[in-house]
């Protein structure tokens, strides 16, 4: 029987299954299939994505109408999301190609982690941690502590945040907050024999209170980037470098907030972080266009897309409805996250562009306005695919 052949008939008894457990709700069948046949495309983007690169390679950004990838010879700030994908795959099919293949560029991940950046918790929570969940792998487990023990150094001492890197350790920005997922996890893991126990969560929390309180303006909107003196630890600027203007509001950035506050909520049971989430994510329902998918800067509407932060924020929304207790709170993000989803889907998601290509490229994603502001972007399908995930198992 051939991998696509096993494909097929996995479908078909997820659809059916969701058929008997689904509400008797208009459309509710129809919008699982649209979901069904999306993953589907991303599980046959994935097998594209692997036979095409090189083993030890990195997907980063896809050419729209191709699939090409533009690849790295180390992770850099996105291999976990690849990495994230395969274990995803597998987690959800349980087929021995994805573990095969997740192990692999699992492998080729490791080594990277005393490096001093902040996009270690992001390459080694999606990669790392996730193998170790899934397979028991003693080496992923140290990896991962490994990487958290590095953000935990890389803290500084006065303005107690977590800096971009050693080399602009005055500039922390939003996408923080993701990656304090790490610190969290190897918190809950670690016992009092590791001496960076406590610390997990003491910097975790410093990093979130600081974000809480001088990114997030009074409108839900946040900043990119704070830069915070290195002796005094004071505030020197405020900025939005990779958005419309200074004071703008960069919507990839905007989603990165929804998300990690929500996950430190998670972590810590501290209801302000949950109402940090609340408040990011009212925001982006206010200033969401017509169709569900961000603009790159909420403040430049009509200039281009930005698939990746109405994936993120879409895998946010469907979770943020888990947590919130009132029922329509709980209505109002599910439809939230389902709707983005489904634009994101109908209008951005290919199926079959040529013989040469593949399906599952999810096109229009900005990683940055000045340059590569049109693309497929890893952890845009990453987050698309995580978003499906959550409604279809």
């Amino acid at each position: 029987m051939t991998q696509l052949t096993r494909i097929k008939i996995w479908i078909i008894i997820v659809f059916f299954g969701l058929i008997i457990r689904l509400p008797a709700a208009p459309h509710s069948i129809e919008f699982e299939e649209q979901y069904l046949k999306a993953w589907t495309s991303l599980l046959e983007r994935i097998q594209w994505t692997a036979v095409n690169i090189g083993s030890k390679s990195f997907p980063s950004l896809g050419d729209n109408f191709t699939g090409e990838w533009v690849v790295n010879e180390n992770p850099g700030w996105t291999g976990g999301f690849w990495v994230g994908m395969l274990w995803l795959a597998y987690e959800k099919t349980g087929e021995d190609v994805y573990l095969n293949w997740a192990q692999s560029w699992n492998d080729a991940i490791l080594g990277y982690e005393d490096e001093n950046n902040h996009d270690r918790g992001m390459i080694y929570f999606y990669s790392s941690v996730r193998g170790y969940e899934l397979t028991g792998n003693q080496i992923y487990w140290n990896s991962a502590c490994q990487a958290a023990r590095q953000l935990v150094i890389m803290q500084e001492k006065n303005s107690r945040v977590i800096p971009q890197n050693l080399k602009n350790r005055e500039n922390i920005i939003i996408d923080t907050m993701m990656n304090l997922q790490l610190l969290w996890w190897a918190y809950s893991q670690s016992d009092t024999t590791d001496p960076f126990k406590n610390r997990y969560l003491t910097v975790g929390l410093e990093q979130s209170e600081k974000t809480l309180h001088d990114f997030i303006r009074e409108d839900g909107s946040t900043w990119q980037s704070v830069h915070y003196d290195t002796i005094t630890g004071e505030i020197i600027k405020k900025h939005t470098h990779q958005g419309f203007a200074d004071s703008s509001c960069w919507s990839r950035g905007e989603s990165w907030g929804l998300y990690g506050f929500l996950k430190a909520y998670q972590a810590t049971g501290r209801s302000e972080f949950l109402n940090a989430s609340i408040k990011i994510g009212d925001y982006i329902i206010k200033h969401l266009p017509d169709d569900g998918v961000p603009w790159y800067d909420y403040d430049d509407p009509g200039r281009v897309k930005d698939t990746s932060a109405g994936a993120i924020a879409a895998a946010g929304f469907l979770q943020l409805s888990e947590v919130v207790v009132d029922p329509r709170s709980k209505a109002k993000y599910e439809a939230l996250g389902r709707r983005i989803l489904s634009s994101l889907i109908t209008n951005h998601l290919s199926n079959f562009v040529n013989k040469a290509s593949s399906p599952g490229i999810l096109r229009n994603g900005c990683y940055q306005i000045f340059k590569n502001a049109d693309s497929e972007t890893i952890w845009g399908d990453y987050y698309l695919m995580e978003a499906l995930s959550i409604l279809l198992f």
